[in-house]
Parts: structure tokens; C-alpha cells; sequence
């Protein structure tokens, strides 16, 4: 069986430094991905796993 881990994500939907709205996304994720995300954050010295998975969503989507 395996146990699950959830995680509150805030994504900026705005480019807009005066108002940036924040939409909120949870996720739900295997001990095995928790544990691959703290060792990414570690390597890039983020502060939050949120942070690490928002960093390379950000990588990933802006990819051609």
C-alpha cells in the first residue's frame, strides 16, 4: 500500500507586480516523490518543497 503525502501549491496567475493573485493547488503525492522533491530542493537550496515544485513546473513549461 502506498501512503500518500499532500502538499498545498500557490501559483501566481499574474505578471503583475502591483496585484498578483496567488490560485491554490493541492497535491497529492507518494512518500517515494516527497522524498525525490526534498533532495531537489536540498541541491537547489530552496526553502519549500511548494517552492521546488513550482520552480520546475516553471522549467518545465518554459521549454519550446
Amino acid at each position: 500500500m502506498c501512503a500518500y503525502t499532500s502538499i498545498r501549491i500557490y501559483i501566481n496567475t499574474e505578471t503583475c507586480l502591483v496585484s498578483s493573485m496567488m490560485k491554490r493547488y493541492n497535491v497529492a503525492m507518494t512518500e517515494e516523490m516527497e522524498k525525490k522533491l526534498e533532495t531537489e530542493r536540498k541541491k537547489r537550496l530552496l526553502d519549500s518543497i511548494p517552492e521546488t515544485i513550482r520552480v520546475i513546473l516553471s522549467e518545465y513549461l518554459s521549454k519550446p
